[in-house]
């Protein structure tokens, strides 16, 4: 019995420590879903700022060459700002990484291009011309008559290949009469002119708003702008183009992120659930196997415990009949010895057959308790 009773035991421990490596396996699992749930919950509501700078770096990236191309496109309308010294300066606005911004808004981000800040303002240019007029001593020539001399013999003869001529009458015996090229002597002075203003400016490509605006921004002061030009808009149109991209990129990445989040946490979720249950069945599995093992032990307990109790009581009577049985073999001892009669002095074959009966009933009770019958 005792040995069945250890061997039942042993079993139930075993499959009991099995469901608990489970138990804490699942548990684990629990633990590391319930941090992945903590992280994509509280980042949930930073996906907005999230995705809003990945998108901002990448459109301001992109936007310094959209911002090339219409620039590019400008000057060439422009004709006049076509020019290695004008090109070079306005092209180069797009190294400094204060020229496009982007605002967080609630609904995603603005656009900001930054050309009076980076490139400058149109009163700076405004200066540098001045400068140059007064160095080329033209400062006084009536605005009327400096615009023509500008459109005829400074930038034509230097950007369009245009020929000066002049006329004589015969005054002068060595001309005689009609007209003598003189186009050499204003070679140059459109490149002179250009590397004057230029050198006078504060900042670096402050003419930016006569492109993008049109020769009609540029105060004439009685003169006329040459060449004239319409605007071109193209910093405008490049906050236009970068604003639209922007805000597809935005809303797309918006949308995966969220998505991906949610569906995270979804799958999580569901996941966690399932441990939950698997745990808590896990748990009532182990309930059940101890107290089984409780109630068996305790039924194994009781039956030895009866056992030990009826063999006691079995041992107490068997004592009480071997005292009895002593004290009649001393009493039947005694009056053979007053009888004289000393032949025979052990106990008569009725008492001990009594006796080995007794012993054969103790043993076959115990065997019968121990082998669990009882």
């Amino acid at each position: 019995m005792l040995e069945d009773l250890n061997s039942s035991l042993g079993e139930s421990r075993k499959n009991i420590e099995d469901y608990t490596a489970i138990l804490d396996d699942l548990r684990i699992e629990q633990n590391n879903i319930d941090d992945i749930l903590y992280y994509l919950r509280s980042n949930l509501d930073k996906i907005d700022q999230q995705v809003f700078d990945t998108v901002s770096e990448e459109v301001i990236d992109r936007g310094k060459r959209v911002f090339l191309e219409n620039a590019r496109e400008a000057v060439i309308a422009t004709r006049e700002y076509d020019y290695p010294p004008f090109r070079e300066r306005l092209f180069s606005v797009v190294e400094d990484s204060g020229l496009i911004s982007i605002k967080k808004i609630d609904s995603g981000g603005r656009v900001n291009i930054h050309m009076n800040t980076v490139a400058g303002n149109l009163d700076d240019y405004i200066e540098g011309v001045k400068f140059a007029r007064k160095q080329l001593n033209v400062g006084r020539t009536p605005p009327e008559t400096a615009s023509k001399i500008w459109a005829e013999k400074i930038y034509g003869v230097d950007r369009e290949g245009k020929k000066v001529t002049k006329k004589y009458k015969g005054r002068y015996k060595k001309h005689g009469k009609g007209t003598k090229d003189i186009t050499e002597r204003y070679k140059g002075k459109y490149k002179k002119t250009i590397e004057l203003r230029l050198s006078k400016l504060s900042s670096i490509a402050p003419f930016w708003p006569i492109i993008e605006y049109g020769t009609e921004m540029f105060p004439d002061e009685g003169g006329y702008a040459y060449p004239r030009f319409e605007a071109t808009g193209f910093v405008e149109k490049t906050r236009i183009q970068l604003q639209n991209l922007f805000d597809g990129l935005y809303t797309r990445k918006y949308q995966d992120e969220l998505h991906y989040y949610t569906e995270r946490i979804n799958d999580l979720s569901k996941r966690r659930k399932d441990l939950d249950s698997q745990i808590r069945n896990i748990n009532q599995i182990i309930e059940d196997m101890l107290s089984s093992v409780s109630s068996r032990h305790s039924r194994e307990v009781n039956r030895f415990q009866v056992a030990v109790d009826l063999v006691s009581d079995y041992v107490y009577n068997v004592r009480g009949i071997k005292k009895e049985i002593e004290q009649h073999y001393i009493e039947l001892a005694a009056s053979r010895i007053e009888s004289g009669d000393l032949t025979r002095t052990s106990l008569g074959q009725g008492e001990s057959i009594r006796i080995v009966e007794l012993e054969r009933q103790f043993r076959e009770l115990l065997d019968r308790y121990i082998s669990g019958e009882e």
